[in-house]
């Protein structure tokens, strides 16, 4: 079902490696002799900075703007710690006669504004060999058309493949065997296979390689499997990629252990035995055991030969295998199907979500400890959960949970992972979500935010009263004026003789006509301060005198008199008495002119 041609692969290989051993050997011999001076590689390599401790940048333009106009002869000169900079272009392939160490690598790297294609040229096995190499960085360097493999190594070890794209290969795009610390990231690597099922090895594959990470790649559209971890791989993760319309499997663990496959999207595999993830084991396996394997928040969508399967060619057994908070919906096959092999160990099936697959789980699950998973048709296990799955968007593969979806809460903390295949904690609300996604809901810090905005209403009650206040503020104002009217018939100078009314303060707290209707107990606060200064006790408007004479008549003995010219003080000289007259008021003495009634106090002495 799964096997290709071991042996043809493996003998294939063998005879590669004695071509790439003669190559070698002949490169030594070559280099070794002193360049002639006509040679470009002996001027360029003239122009060299000298090596610093921090490691000298190499640049190369293919229009000999740089310092070399072929990769090649900056990777003769580079030395560890040296980055080559190529600038954007189509190049011809290059091998590297020299590794970096663990801590000074050799970068080969894109320049800005652009990527950098090998399109010609490279080894028996491929456009970029580095069998046999190690501690090197490609960062956008690329292969194209390769009559054989786009990338290979063979015994390689802490090799970083970033931002590459390897397309359009006639076997294998990216291919490790037998080495060590090996990273591809953030690639696009499609269309390899080209040859069809009679082509070696898959899109990326990685056989009996100790130590990986395959992370953030776009694979697609190769005639094999997609990603490939074979034949003992072990000590790596597959996380992050999004793999669709391969052959398939889109992801295949093949008789290797200690794996992690996480938050990936694995969309139409296209042959019908093949499947989103797969599980198996070859023939070609030495131990026929797959084992240590963690599937988690990955979501398969659509794939011809179901979403996840176990299959084994012969005999092989699976042990500790653990399915978690995985997504499987519309796959043409059965959401996982178990199509052979022995269990082993603890295996693990929860908070998974199944959806529109022709069936949740085929062939028998008995091995596994299954529990809170949400099926569409007939569940097994315990805490089964039901109700109807809402999705965000599912025509556009969003296949979050949407608010009031079955599933949200539901699933369970034991083994579940801490963040989901966005990245976003897990759990967030009351509990975990099943399936890939959890749905974020807004974070408690939130809720004191609504009576933060309560105490705003009551600020705004006291302003009323603040208001009220003004109208009483506004009465004063009116006998404040009211005074106004004797200062100015009264002379400022005129007011000194009165001093010693001090018992007028009485007469006015008697009056009636005075106290009540014209200072109400409101403006009290507020009218003291200028009515002390400008009028001590506010008589009654001077336009009606008999009036006040009549309401003070208890402490005033009121009479009527004519003072002779000159007699008093504000009586001028020659004036008659027939035509002034004086009256006291409590500001004191002045002088009126007309028929005024003269009031005398009783405490004021005559003269």
């Amino acid at each position: 079902m799964y096997a290709k041609r071991p042996a043809r692969t493996r003998r294939s290989l063998a005879g590669a490696a004695l071509v790439v051993a003669m190559a070698v050997l002949l490169a030594v011999v070559v280099n070794s002799a002193a360049p002639r001076s006509e040679d470009p590689v002996a001027d360029a390599a003239a122009s060299v900075p000298a090596q610093t401790a921090a490691g000298t940048t190499l640049r190369v333009a293919a229009d000999g703007s740089g310092q070399y106009r072929t990769i090649s002869e900056a990777a003769a000169a580079a030395k560890p710690g040296d980055t080559v900079l190529i600038a954007p272009g189509s190049y011809a392939s290059f091998q590297v006669p020299t590794s970096g160490t663990t801590d000074k690598p050799i970068t080969f790297q894109a320049g800005p504004g652009g990527k950098v294609t090998l399109t010609s040229g490279g080894t028996s096995n491929g456009r970029l060999d580095l069998s046999g190499r190690s501690n090197l960085r490609f960062v956008g360097i690329g292969v194209s058309k390769s009559s054989r493999f786009g990338i290979y190594a063979d015994k390689a070890q802490n090799i970083v493949l970033q931002n590459c794209e390897v397309a359009d290969s006639q076997d294998g795009g990216a291919v490790f065997i037998a080495g060590s610390n090996i990273r591809i990231v953030g690639c696009d690597v499609h269309g390899n296979n080209a040859r069809g099922t009679s082509a070696d090895m898959e899109g990326i594959s990685l056989e009996n390689v100790d130590g990986f990470e395959i992370a953030g790649n776009h694979v697609h559209d190769n005639g094999e499997e997609g990603i490939d971890a074979k034949y003992e791989t072990r000590n790596g993760s597959i996380h992050g990629n999004r793999v669709e319309n391969n052959r398939g499997p889109n992801i295949y663990v093949d008789s290797a252990h200690q794996i992690k496959v996480y938050d990936n999207i694995s969309i139409g595999a296209k042959e019908s035995s093949k499947a989103g993830i797969a599980l198996a084991v070859e023939n070609y396996s030495s131990t026929r055991k797959t084992y240590s394997v963690q599937i988690y928040n990955n979501v398969m969508i659509g794939n011809a030969g179901g979403g996840m399967s176990f299959w084994t060619e012969g005999s092989g057994s699976f042990t500790d295998i653990s399915v978690v908070n995985n997504t499987f919906v519309a796959n043409k096959k059965a959401g996982i199907s178990i199509a052979g092999g022995q269990f082993a160990g603890t295996n693990i099936l929860r908070n998974n979500l199944f959806s529109g697959n022709p069936a949740d789980v085929s062939g028998s699950a008995s091995a596994f400890e299954a529990d809170h998973n949400l099926f569409s048709g007939s569940g097994i296990g315990a805490n089964l959960i039901t109700g109807v799955v809402k999705f965000v968007n599912a025509t556009a593969n969003d296949l979050r949970l949407a608010p009031g979806s079955a599933g949200l809460d539901a699933g369970s903390t034991d083994a579940a992972p801490t963040t989901d295949l966005t990245g976003a904690p897990r759990p967030s609300g009351k509990g975990v979500d099943v399936g890939a996604y959890e749905l974020q809901v807004a974070p408690p810090t939130t809720a004191p935010v609504v009576p933060t905005t309560v105490p705003v209403v009551p600020t705004t009650v006291p302003v009323v009263p603040t208001t009220v206040p003004v109208v009483p503020t506004t009465v004063p104002v009116v006998p404040t004026t009211v005074p106004v009217v004797p200062t100015t018939v009264a002379p400022p100078t005129t007011v000194v003789p009165a001093v010693s009314s001090a018992p007028v303060v009485p007469s006015t707290v008697t009056s009636p006509a005075v106290s009540v209707p014209v200072v109400p107990p409101v403006s009290v606060p507020v009218v003291p301060a200028e009515g002390v200064t400008a009028v001590p006790p506010v008589p009654p408007v001077p336009p009606v005198p008999p009036v006040q004479a009549s309401a003070v008549c208890v402490p005033f003995v009121p009479a009527w008199v004519v003072p002779a010219a000159g007699s008093r003080p504000g009586v001028p000289a020659g004036v008659t008495p027939a035509s002034v007259t004086m009256s006291f008021f409590p500001i004191g003495l002045m002088t009126v002119p007309g028929p005024v009634p003269f009031v005398i106090p009783c405490a004021l002495p005559r003269t």
